[in-house]
C-alpha cells in the first residue's frame, strides 16, 4: 500500500504543472470575450496576457503628441498555437478584440 501511494507522488505533484500549461487561446475562449469586460474578466479566460501598450502617445488633429500621459487605453496579446488574440481596453473596459492568424 505504501508503495503504491509513493508511485502516485510524482502523479499528484505533475497535475498542476499539466494544468496550467493548457492552451487557453482558442475559438471557444475567443467566442467568450465582450465588450465591456475588464482587465481581470478577460484574463480569467485567457490567463495573463502581455501589455502591448505605448505610453505616453495620443493622436490629436496635429498628430503624434507626446507625454500627454493621459491615454487610458492598453492593448494586451495572448500567443496561441494557431494564432494570437490582441485585445484593446480604454479605461480599463475592452472596446475591441480580434484574431491574429499566423
Amino acid at each position: 500500500m505504501r508503495r503504491t501511494l509513493l508511485k502516485l507522488v510524482p502523479a499528484i505533484l505533475l497535475l498542476p504543472m499539466l494544468v496550467a500549461c493548457e492552451n487557453k487561446i482558442t475559438d471557444e475562449n475567443f467566442a467568450k470575450l465582450e465588450t465591456g469586460m475588464t482587465i481581470a474578466q478577460v484574463e480569467a479566460i485567457l490567463g495573463s496576457g502581455t501589455d502591448d501598450s505605448v505610453g505616453g502617445y495620443d493622436i490629436g488633429g496635429g498628430g503624434l503628441v507626446s507625454g500627454s500621459g493621459r491615454s487610458t487605453r492598453k492593448t494586451y496579446s495572448w500567443e496561441g498555437e494557431d494564432f494570437d488574440i490582441i485585445v484593446d481596453f480604454d479605461e480599463g473596459e475592452v472596446i475591441s478584440f480580434r484574431k491574429s492568424s499566423y
